[in-house]
């Protein structure tokens, strides 16, 4: 099987478990905003960001080491697995050891126990879907996706609108969601045939592993910076409530999120292979043009419509998270861009040029955010992000042209970026000649990348007629 025909295999069945998943999420979101307040979701989105400031250094990261050996032919699928389970009960013991530092927390001590099953469903799931894509069992990977997007959505109606629960169900719901999705993956895919007794897990496979993904902590908490830390400055300035609107401002970028989601996930696995050679060279190159292309139109038509969605999904006082999620929408441009950069040094085991960039981009972000979120509040935390982001993508995009040659490219990110910043200035003043020019330049971004268009929609009708 060709890279291009894998990776399209991959990607049918990522689609299949990530955005079909995530777009019966997305739709849920007038039921959030309609049921919680601007407070509660706040609350609830500082939960969940508190879990994602603390699995990576709890858990040294040990999923992606778990999928990156895993998908090594030379390396004992029944270790790597093992290793990643013994790393996650043990970074659980040191959450339970830091109980008295999480309750200077407000909202995760006033719902600790939700809190403590998040944080151990969350990252039991993570770890078994990332065995999962290690082992190329990609078809289990999309179907616990669903699993869970369809536990979730039955525990939110049960929970939010028959019971009445609040933010309890709400948190529940997550909970419940990951648990039966990570049984799913247990019992699917065998998991229980791989694990190994601490005694007999090889102790130079684990250090490898370690060696590979303890790097990745630092770069991981510098995303998370990027992408987190001004809902805590938000919140200390002003308020949850503020903290929820912003927060319900992301679901709206979080469509682009989703597509990259999907074809990183799949491009992980082609990306290991040959690394190194000519082919992989041009392959890269290829796919990133690809990338480009489907990036800029996906946040064109966001951009454009990001009002029109807002009136949809937005009820009450979330009306004003619109105002916000244009500017993010631009950002996850730059975050999917450098995401597949990154790939790079993943696929080479180069975990420590990861930290550096992205290193970069959070010390970037936390002085932005200083600066810009005292004086503009959500708008500022927004540029802050785009901003930081920005910065990220041009580190990785000239350190990696190094090798890659990636310099034509450029001109396409320019254009692209160029035309996207129009659209938002566009967009924000709020008048139909206006609004009308925005929806010209998606035109135009649209013949502008013809060839992909035209390329996709082939690709699509000849897997349909393969498969009729």
């Amino acid at each position: 099987m060709s890279r291009y025909n894998k990776l399209g295999k991959n990607m049918i069945w990522m689609t299949v478990g990530n955005f079909a998943s995530k777009l019966l999420s997305f739709f849920l979101i007038p039921l959030y905003t309609s049921v919680l307040t601007t407070e509660e979701y706040g609350i609830s989105d500082l939960i969940a960001t508190t879990v994602t400031l603390l699995a990576p250094v709890l858990t040294l990261q040990i999923n992606e080491a778990v999928m990156r050996f895993s998908l090594d032919n030379n390396v004992d699928k029944k270790q790597t697995l093992s290793c990643g389970i013994f790393t996650i009960i043990g970074g659980f013991f040191v959450l339970l050891l830091l109980t008295p530092l999480l309750f200077l927390i407000q909202s995760v001590k006033q719902f600790y126990l939700l809190f403590l099953l998040y944080y151990l469903g969350t990252t039991i799931n993570t770890l078994f879907a990332q065995y999962a894509k290690g082992i190329e069992l990609v078809h289990h990977y999309a179907i616990s996706g669903i699993i869970h997007t369809a536990s979730v959505i039955s525990c939110n109606i049960l929970f939010l609108i028959v019971f009445k629960l609040g933010i309890k169900g709400y948190i529940l719901s997550l909970v419940i969601g990951s648990v039966i999705s990570l049984l799913y993956l247990f019992v699917s895919g065998k998991y229980y045939k791989n694990l190994l007794k601490a005694k007999s897990i090889n102790i130079l496979t684990y250090k490898s592993m370690l060696k590979y993904s303890i790097p990745m902590i630092p770069n991981s908490l510098s995303w998370w910076i990027s992408n987190s830390s001004d809902k805590y400055m938000l919140n200390y300035i002003t308020d949850t409530s503020s903290v929820g609107v912003y927060s319900i401002s992301y679901k709206i970028p979080s469509l682009l999120s989703t597509v990259n989601t999907i074809f990183m996930s799949a491009w992980q696995i082609s990306a290991v292979e040959d690394f190194g050679s000519r082919q992989s060279a041009d392959f890269f190159s290829d796919m990133y043009k690809k990338l480009t292309a489907l990036d800029a139109l996906v946040v064109s038509m966001l951009v454009v419509f990001s009002k029109f969605l807002a009136k949809f999904l937005y009820i009450n006082e979330f009306f004003d998270a619109w105002k916000y999620a244009a500017i993010l929408c631009f950002a996850f441009y730059f975050s999917s861009l450098s995401s597949f950069l990154g790939s790079i040094y993943t696929s080479s085991k180069r975990t420590n040029a990861l930290f550096y960039t992205s290193l970069i981009g959070a010390i970037s972000n936390i002085v932005l955010n200083l600066i810009l979120i005292h004086r503009y509040y959500a708008y500022g935390a927004a540029i802050a992000t785009l901003i930081s982001y920005m910065i990220v993508w041009l580190f990785r995009f000239f350190h990696v042209n190094k090798v890659f040659e990636f310099e034509k490219k450029m001109i396409s990110n320019i254009i692209s970026g160029s035309a996207i910043l129009l659209q938002i200035i566009f967009v924000y003043i709020e008048n139909t000649v206006f609004n009308i020019l925005s929806f010209a330049i998606l035109i135009l971004l649209a013949i502008y990348y013809r060839n992909f268009i035209s390329d996709t929609m082939l690709m699509i009708k000849n897997k349909l007629l393969k498969h009729r």
